[in-house]
């Protein structure tokens, strides 16, 4: 696990972005959406620098700080690759088929969903992304057959509103012959 809150553990994400960019002919860079570990993240994990950041005025709530960690290494490392020899390579990320709950998904101009957990349980903000230009498509993991119209369809309009990619990851197990 590497902890979002420490700004070392930032850069030597952009860093290790930078060397394989650097080094190897790519198209692009996906990251899978698990930034904090699935099922929780304890308040100890990262009770050290949240605390720092509080006792120096910072006022986000743990769970808002968490996923602006996450949202600040995504930022920089699309900026790292924009600026780079390599403008050309795509940045993009994998997140759970579900993005946020109502209340976010209504700041965003989206309709609501049902299903929250990547966004409170490893604190990811995939429209944030969008929204901000951070990435450059979006692969969210559609895994399930009976809602896969409605997530694709939720994920094609998100897509369409914020001018992003979209590629669905799917799974084979649940297609069944016609």
């Amino acid at each position: 696990y590497l902890n979002p809150g420490i700004e070392a553990v930032k850069q030597r994400v952009v860093d290790v972005c930078a060397d394989i960019l650097s080094k190897y002919d790519i198209d692009g860079i996906v990251f899978d959406d698990y930034f904090y570990p699935q099922g929780g993240t304890d308040f100890s994990l990262d009770a050290t620098q949240y605390n720092a950041y509080t006792a120096a005025g910072g006022t986000l709530s743990q769970a808002d700080w968490r996923r602006d960690n996450v949202n600040q290494m995504v930022r920089r490392v699309g900026q790292m690759i924009n600026s780079s020899s390599k403008p050309y390579v795509r940045f993009g990320i994998s997140p759970a088929g579900v993005a946020c709950p109502q209340n976010v998904t209504t700041e965003y101009g989206l309709p609501y969903i049902t299903g929250v957990w990547q966004y409170n349980t490893i604190y990811s903000d995939p429209l944030n992304w969008y929204k901000n230009g951070y990435i450059d498509f979006m692969s969210p993991q559609i895994y399930w057959p009976n809602r896969w119209s409605e997530l694709v369809n939720w994920w094609n309009n998100a897509t369409l509103k914020f001018n992003r990619h979209f590629y669905p990851s799917t799974s084979l197990t649940g297609i069944t012959e016609a």
